[in-house]
C-alpha cells in the first residue's frame, strides 16, 4: 500500500514536467538506493524500515512509467508512434517476465533473506548497465522541444 500511494502521488506531481531526462535519471537513482537499502534487510528489520524501503520504491514506480512513455511518445515520428508504442509495452512485458524468472530463480521455494539479498544484487547490476539514460543527450531535446509546444 505504502509503494502504491506514493507512485500515484508522485506521478500526479510530476507527470506534466517536461524533464523526461531528470525523471529518468531520478528515478533510477532511487531505484538504486531502494535495491541498495534490501541488502541491509534481516529477519529483524523493523516494519518502519521496510515500510521506508517499499514508499522508496514507489517513487520510480510513479515517475519513470510516465518518463518513458513521454520520451516515446516525442521521439517517434507520427508515422511510427503505434510501432513505437507497441514496442515500449513488448520490452515492459519482457522485463515482467525476467522478473518473474528472476523470483523463480532466487526465491525457488521459499522467500528468505538470502533471496532477497541475491535479488537485489542482481537489480543493481541491471540498474548500473541501464545508466546509459545519463548519456543520452536526445531526451534534453525532447524537453526543449516539449515547452515550446
Amino acid at each position: 500500500m505504502p509503494m502504491f500511494l506514493t507512485s500515484i502521488i508522485v506521478s500526479k506531481t510530476t507527470g506534466k514536467n517536461p524533464a523526461i531526462r531528470m525523471k529518468l535519471i531520478v528515478g533510477s537513482v532511487v531505484q538504486a538506493i531502494a535495491m541498495s537499502l534490501l541488502l541491509f534487510t534481516n529477519h529483524s528489520s523493523s516494519l518502519i524500515y521496510l515500510g521506508i524501503i517499499a514508499i522508496l520504491f514507489g517513487i520510480p514506480q510513479g515517475i519513470l512509467n510516465l518518463a518513458n512513455q513521454n520520451a516515446v511518445y516525442f521521439q517517434a515520428s507520427s508515422k511510427h508512434i503505434g510501432a513505437s508504442a507497441g514496442l515500449l509495452r513488448t520490452f515492459m512485458y519482457m522485463g515482467a517476465i525476467l522478473s518473474s524468472a528472476t523470483n523463480g530463480l532466487f526465491f525457488k521455494s521459499e522467500a528468505n533473506t538470502k533471496g532477497i539479498h541475491h535479488l537485489a544484487l542482481f537489480s543493481l547490476v541491471i540498474c548500473f548497465i541501464l545508466i546509459v539514460t545519463l548519456f543520452d543527450q536526445s531526451l534534453s531535446k525532447i524537453e526543449k522541444k516539449q515547452m515550446t509546444v
